[in-house]
Order: structure tokens, then C-alpha cells, then sequence
């Protein structure tokens, strides 16, 4: 697998996509229904897949105070060279075609929650590296909708990465770029990933002005990133470490000042 992809430190760390349903092409709308608030835990699923089947589980929780209808699906998918996901159509390596879910549509009840399962069983024998399925869970709206009135509902994916005999990951890093939107800066890694499975980012950053960056050999790792007792390196703005962040991807951070 090879391609090149650029990393957005600012980048949100779930994915998911917010739909619009319009009952007509009114833009002058009376009402909006906005979508249920629903989570999803865990976030993403990195397993081995092998000769034996692999069973996995998540929760889905319905934190608002009306019931939500819901249905599963699962597809291929790749990140395109704006590190967005970019749905494909199946193969016979593609981890999708080994995936089955149970249940497919269901109901939660308000404040309540529901365990979705789905199994890996393999129909070939998979070559090695990284193999990608995206679970995406999206409300269904009620069939009966007031004529004018704008009903908006979610659809959130999971990532599941499959990992199967070597896997390799092998990048190379062609610029680092920072840019600046309002007051918030974003720093682009843009990288080629040459191995047979996503390249990861991880480590610490800081964020220094210009003219009082003190040189390179003075960055060292610093201990407690992330902790309240940590300590600034010298005129620098900000620190952290995008290990922790929760993307499933490119580890994501977003710088504020």
C-alpha cells in the first residue's frame, strides 16, 4: 500500500457525519429536530485476525431523553491525501467482507444503552499487513415528519483495523507546515506511508514565537506532558503530546493562545 497523506494536528480525534434530511425544499424552515445524542465506546478497534474467528463488542449509549432508532452498517474505506475517509467498494482482501454485526437496526430506549457485537470470520486466506472495515451507526428518522420542518440526524463510524501476519509501517516525512485560522494554529505533517499498513503519529510538540525559538538541540522530551505540575520549556506558548488525544489515526492536538 502506498500513498501520501497529510496529517492535521488539529484534525478531530472521532468520525463522524452530521446528515440533513429535508421533508421539502423550503429554506425558510418553521422548526429543527436536531439529532439524537448518542456515544459510542470504544472509539476504534485495532485486533488481530487469524484462522480463528474474532469476536468483538461496543456500546452505544442514548443520552437524551427520547428514544433513537438505529441502523448498522459496515464498508471499505481509505483516507484520501486530505486525510479524509473515503469510502470503497468492496474486494476480497477488504476487512468489510469479513465483518458480521449483530444486531443490525435496534432501538434505545432515553438514558439507556445497547451492546452491538460483530464478528471477524475470514473467507480467504488474508495477505499481510492492515486490513479496514468502518462500522457506521445512523439515527433513522421517524417516517411520519411535519411538512417545512428540518429533521437532522447522526451517523458515526468506528474504525476496525485488522491486523494480519507482518505488519509493516513505513513512512517517510517530506514538511511539517503551521498554519493559523482565528486563534487556532494547526500543524501538517505530509507524509508517505510506503508499508503495508497506516502510519501513526506519535510524541510531543511545543509551540514557540519565531524569534525566540532557542535551536533544536535544546528539544528534549519532557516528563508529565499533559499533567498540571508540568513545566513550560522557556518562552515557548504551549505543550503536549498528541499520544493522548483520541484520534484513531494521525495522533491530533489543537493548538489555543
Amino acid at each position: 500500500m502506498r500513498s501520501t497523506t497529510t496529517f492535521r494536528l488539529a484534525m478531530l480525534g472521532a468520525i463522524a457525519t452530521v446528515m440533513l434530511s429535508l421533508t421539502t425544499g423550503v429554506a425558510l424552515a418553521q422548526a429543527v429536530h436536531p439529532p439524537a445524542v448518542v456515544a459510542v465506546s470504544p472509539g476504534k478497534f485495532d485486533i488481530e485476525i487469524g484462522n480463528r474467528p474474532t469476536v468483538q463488542s461496543m456500546r452505544l449509549f442514548n443520552l437524551g431523553d427520547k428514544e433513537v432508532e438505529i441502523q448498522a452498517t459496515v464498508v471499505n474505506w481509505d483516507l484520501n491525501e486530505e486525510n479524509r475517509v473515503e469510502v470503497l467498494a468492496p474486494t476480497e482482501q477488504s476487512l468489510d467482507q469479513w465483518i458480521v454485526i449483530n444486531p443490525l437496526r435496534f432501538k434505545i430506549p432515553p438514558r439507556s444503552s445497547q451492546t452491538v457485537r460483530f464478528a471477524v470470520r475470514l473467507r480467504v486466506e488474508p495477505e499481510d499487513g492492515e486490513h479496514r472495515a468502518m462500522l457506521y451507526f445512523e439515527e433513522i428518522l421517524p417516517e411520519e415528519r411535519n411538512e417545512g420542518e428540518v429533521y437532522v440526524n447522526f451517523k458515526v463510524g468506528v474504525a476496525v483495523y485488522g491486523n494480519a501476519g507482518e505488519v509493516r509501517r513505513e513512512s517517510g516525512l517530506h514538511s511539517i507546515e503551521v498554519v493559523s485560522d482565528a486563534r487556532v494554529f494547526a500543524a501538517r505533517f505530509d507524509l508517505t506511508s510506503s508499508g503495508n499498513a497506516h502510519v501513526r503519529l506519535g510524541g510531543q510538540y511545543a509551540v514557540w514565537p519565531v524569534n525566540m525559538f532557542p535551536g533544536v538541540s535544546a528539544v528534549v522530551p519532557i516528563a508529565n506532558v499533559g499533567e498540571p505540575e508540568v513545566t513550560l520549556p522557556p518562552e515557548s506558548w504551549q505543550l503536549g503530546d498528541y499520544r493522548r488525544s483520541r484520534c484513531w489515526l494521525a495522533r491530533a492536538a489543537r493548538f489555543r493562545w
